[in-house]
């Protein structure tokens, strides 16, 4: 009786320390560098594999790229800079897709698109704004339009409206499925009037 219950403590204990070594993960912190000894990218890998929080950084020092692994992966909070530090591109991540409000942004830190995704595919609206290059533009507001236009699946479909840099309508018009549909019209960029009217008909312009 006495060897009977000896034995099972031990068989108990091996299968403890086996379910034990099956559950622990392996945890390495990685640093690589460039050449000139800074850093170049930091990273965990769990048994082999990239998980967490992932940085990349320019041969400047300056952070690239910052986003999060989960099971391989992306989730949460996607940013990439320039080498002068700025903000290029920011969004979020849900199992692997682009997921709600994304945007971009031009070398001089002005906003340069606004992107709205669900699933991974472009779904509401898309806003593109013209990059600031004249003078006339300083301490003024940044954000002027070059376009806006729905979104459904990856493709144009609803309302669009494109602007001139001096703020005026250029043409507006709407997207079914992608193709043009029903009346555009197009618009002087000096004074803003209407230049000409078209018609189209599943992409097609028709008289």
């Amino acid at each position: 009786m006495g060897k009977k219950l000896k034995k099972t403590k031990i068989y108990t204990l091996l299968v403890f320390v086996f379910i034990s070594i099956l559950s622990f993960s392996q945890t390495e912190e990685i640093k690589l560098y460039y050449e000139n000894g800074k850093l170049k990218e930091e990273y965990t890998l769990v048994d082999g594999k990239k998980d967490g929080l992932i940085k990349y950084y320019h041969e400047n020092g300056q952070l690239s790229m910052e986003y999060t692994l989960v099971d391989g992966k992306l989730n949460g909070l996607w940013k990439e800079y320039y080498e002068n530090g700025k903000i290029r591109s920011e969004g979020n991540y849900v199992e692997g897709n682009r997921d709600g409000l994304w945007k971009e942004y031009y070398l001089n830190g002005h906003i340069g698109d606004e992107i709205n995704y669900k699933g991974g595919n472009r779904d509401g609206l898309h806003k593109m704004y013209h990059v600031p290059s004249t003078s006339e533009w300083n301490g003024k507001d940044q954000r002027r339009l070059m376009y806006i236009i729905n979104m459904k699946d990856d493709g144009f479909h609803g309302p669009y409206k494109s602007f001139y840099e001096n703020g005026n309508l250029k043409v507006e018009g709407n997207y079914i499925d992608g193709n043009p549909d029903g009346i555009w019209k197009y618009y002087w960029e000096s004074n803003g009037k209407l230049k000409e009217i078209k018609t189209f008909k599943d992409g097609v312009e028709v008289e």
